[in-house]
């Protein structure tokens, strides 16, 4: 007997994170909005159906609700409505801890930002 087994999320979720930079800032009435260089169309297309990554940063600092926004021009391109962050400035990184399955199988050349690099450690 055969047992065929899709590697999902549950296998393999944890096997891989998303490393991205801040872009841009920007203050929209109240909310903080972080613009990173990796976003809906890059891979985390997930997150328009609800998905939510874990996020987190080696910056440090009191955390407030941030909207994390990908880098096009299109309104569906918003990570997160409120991720729990420290203030973050251009050039810093922020990871997706679980982003191990479906990520680079949604990613897209979109407007023009390519896909995610893959590098492998051991």
């Amino acid at each position: 007997m055969n047992v065929t087994l899709e590697p999902g999320r549950a296998i393999v979720g944890d096997a891989a994170l998303l490393g991205a930079s801040v872009i841009g800032k920007a203050r929209r009435g109240d909310e903080r909005w972080v613009y990173l260089d990796v976003g809906v169309f890059n891979g985390l297309m997930e997150t328009i159906a609800g998905f939510s990554y874990e996020v987190s940063t080696l910056a440090g600092g009191p955390r407030s609700d941030v909207v994390l926004a990908g880098p096009s021009c299109d309104s569906v391109d918003v990570i997160a409505d409120s991720a729990l962050l420290p203030e973050l400035n251009v050039g810093d990184r922020v990871y997706f801890l679980n982003a191990g399955a479906y990520t680079l199988a949604y990613a897209s050349h979109f407007n023009g930002w390519p896909p995610p690099v893959v590098h492998f450690l051991e």
